[in-house]
């Protein structure tokens, strides 16, 4: 288990490395809810005196969540089928450079939906993720891998539920995600090695893999992120 964890932060630290890893909560908040609603309700979301899903319906929060886990994966899919190609490059020594690119979408879809429904800006005034963003976001991509650890003991999802947790319980939970995001990896890395022989079939095979599971992934994460939503 130990290696695991070891497999997860190598992981974690070769998806900070790529540009864009970052998903910065003003910018993508301008860009997604802006058009939708007048200027005073963003200033307001802005501010923190309403939420990011109270300026908007639910019916169009959810297109905006859709057409960002669609427009996600598809880049994912894309990147995986060119990265899973044999002469791709290595981003971490013993990960392949398609499994990183499959996380590192998670990652920013992780952030995105968190964004959309209701959490502040992941990153400090300096641009950077803190230590309890980081955690938060193991978590949130412990539950879009349906980690049933995850799945069980977090009955919903929320800004307020994660602000109000103990610093010291959420990094025990985040490490139990990171676990078993580390042995997931392992296991996808092994199926990626056997394939990797067979030219056409290594990039074909990662592509499809990749566009089949990252839907689900990002769906199960945004439904969870839904059941906090007032009724």
């Amino acid at each position: 288990m130990a290696n695991s964890l070891r497999i997860w932060n190598k992981l974690l630290g070769a998806i900070l490395e790529i540009p864009g890893a970052k998903v910065n909560w003003t910018k993508f908040l301008e860009s997604e809810l802006r058009q939708y609603c007048d200027e005073s309700t963003f200033n307001d979301v802005l501010d923190g005196s309403i939420a990011s899903y109270e300026a908007i319906s639910k019916t169009l929060l959810e297109k905006i969540a859709n057409q960002r886990i669609k427009y996600n994966k598809n880049r994912a899919s894309a990147s995986s089928f060119i990265m899973g190609l044999p002469g791709g490059i290595a981003i971490a020594a013993t990960l392949p450079a398609d499994i990183v690119q499959y996380y590192y979408f998670l990652f920013k879809t992780a952030q995105e939906l968190a964004y959309l429904y209701g959490f502040p800006d992941f990153c400090d005034a300096d641009g950077e993720l803190t230590e309890r963003s980081l955690n938060t976001l193991t978590i949130l991509i412990g539950v879009m891998s349906n980690d049933t650890t995850m799945t069980a003991g977090l009955k919903f999802l929320s800004k307020q539920f994660f602000d109000q947790m103990p610093k010291a319980v959420l990094y025990d939970i985040a490490r139990e995600a990171a676990k078993t995001l580390g042995v997931r990896i392992s296991q996808r890395s092994f199926a990626r090695s056997i394939t990797k022989f067979v030219p056409v079939l290594a990039g074909i095979g990662s592509g499809v893999i990749t566009w089949s599971s990252f839907m689900s992934a990002a769906n199960r994460l945004k439904k969870r992120l839904q059941t906090n939503l007032p009724s």
